[in-house]
């Protein structure tokens, strides 16, 4: 398995999940995920002021193995607010930061749907479509992936709201037409220092 940094690939594309859950909402997916202007839908604008409050960062424990003891997302609006940026680290126990990804969400206004970028450390690039999922407070990225060796992966992360300060996503892989079994993570809001 190819490894970023000590990080195994197919975990640092699955911590990327937390970009995925959404605020609950009311109307049925297929109207929430729709923009009849170029304008971004509302949940697309309370998404981003979700990710960013407080701390703006994220954490959930490294897996095993790893040299880190949590990872972390942090996000920021981009410029204009129309965006938010993302930056992935896995911090130390020293607290020493080493950052592997680097994301963008933001609503397309001529494909009318929300994007998600990811930037990795190793040149790889991951770009896909975020859409509600059919129950309210979930959301479903689909993201596919190409490194610099040609290897290319698909995600599938499906992202449920537990509180207003925790999140969970499944992550499923798809490589040369095989599916991974699924994994888990559970985000925190951190708090502010």
């Amino acid at each position: 398995m190819r490894k970023i940094s000590h990080v195994p690939i197919r975990w640092v594309v699955v911590i990327a999940t937390m970009l995925v859950a959404i605020p609950a909402q009311q109307d049925p997916p297929e109207k929430r995920n729709e923009s009849k202007s170029a304008e971004a839908p509302e949940w697309f604008a309370e998404r981003m002021a979700w990710l960013t409050r407080g701390s703006g960062r994220w954490t959930t424990p490294a897996p095993e193995g790893t040299p880190f003891a949590t990872y972390q997302i942090s996000w920021s609006y981009g410029v204009g607010g129309a965006s938010v940026v993302g930056r992935l680290m896995g911090i130390a126990k020293d607290s020493s930061e080493t950052t592997f990804w680097e994301f963008r969400l933001f609503w397309h206004p001529g494909d009318r749907r929300a994007i998600v970028q990811q930037f990795g450390k190793d040149g790889t690039f991951g770009s896909g479509s975020l859409v509600l999922g059919e129950v309210p407070g979930k959301s479903v990225l689909v993201q596919a992936f190409v490194s610099p060796n040609g290897r290319r992966v698909e995600t599938r992360h499906e992202t449920t709201r537990i509180d207003d300060d925790t999140e969970r996503s499944v992550v499923t892989d798809v490589v040369d037409g095989k599916e991974s079994p699924p994994r888990e993570w559970t985000w925190k809001r951190a708090r502010q220092p």
